[in-house]
């Protein structure tokens, strides 16, 4: 196994695929190299209608919903795309969350702190802390 294939198998290990052996370069491209999120080439690309239903969600919900910001939002799926991709467009399985430095709330609450998570209750808890946030409570 050359450097870069055990490199790619450190990187796919991380984020809990075993790759069952060697990894070349054209197993994975880089998702996201800020965080290291790798996009696997048989992974279903994202439907055509995706810009358009994400345009539509945040002229819907243009906040985040755990913290009311309005800047460097992302349209987060409750059931990752990975998991449930028949959900992809389905309104019910979106929700606004912001990643803004110091308060990445998309991380943080849509993800459990961690990207290989996810958060089903995340909607039901944006609205238990926006009721505690109206009635002066933080939580």
């Amino acid at each position: 196994m050359n450097w870069l294939s055990k490199l790619f198998s450190r990187l796919l290990a991380r984020v809990g695929y075993d790759a069952g052996g060697d990894v070349t370069a054209a197993d994975l491209e880089l998702h996201d190299i800020r965080r290291g999120i790798p996009r696997f080439a048989a992974e279903k690309p994202r439907s055509p209608e995706w810009p358009r239903v994400r345009r539509a969600h945040l002229e819907k919900e243009p906040v985040c919903q755990w913290c009311g910001g309005s800047t460097e939002l992302q349209v987060h799926h409750i059931q990752p795309f990975h998991l449930a991709p028949a959900l992809e467009l389905d309104p019910e399985n979106l929700i606004t969350l912001c990643e803004k430095k110091g308060t990445d709330d998309h991380l943080e609450h849509g993800h459990l702190g961690d990207f290989k998570n996810f958060n089903p209750q995340i909607r039901q808890q944006c609205e238990i802390r926006q009721q505690a946030l109206k009635h002066g409570s933080k939580t």
